[in-house]
């Protein structure tokens, strides 16, 4: 029994196609699928960062309304305690810098 022999019967042509067509599927279904949850998870990230800002907009209204440098410094204080936002703060604000 040869190789063309094995693969001539009906059979094995079946198999091939099937699992062909099965790979490019699961292929095709994988690229949607997780394109898909990326676009969500950035969605997601992106509402999250969207509140934190107004929420963070919101907590300042007031203190410069009214001028309360106290008040501003308590609240990039507060925005200061996680490490990394400190650091885009120091960087963006050249005020802030000097802390």
């Amino acid at each position: 029994m040869g190789w063309s022999e094995r693969t001539s019967s009906l059979g094995t042509k079946l198999a091939l196609a099937t699992v062909l067509v099965l790979s490019v599927v699961s292929l095709f279904m994988y690229r949607q699928l997780t394109s898909r949850e990326r676009d969500h998870l950035v969605s997601s990230k992106a509402r999250a960062a969207n509140m934190v800002s107004e929420l963070f907009a919101t907590s300042l209204a007031a203190p410069l309304d009214f001028g309360d440098a106290e008040a501003v410094d308590v609240e990039l204080g507060n925005l200061r305690t996680n490490s990394e936002n400190g650091r885009r703060l120091r960087t963006s604000w050249p005020a802030c810098a000097t802390t």
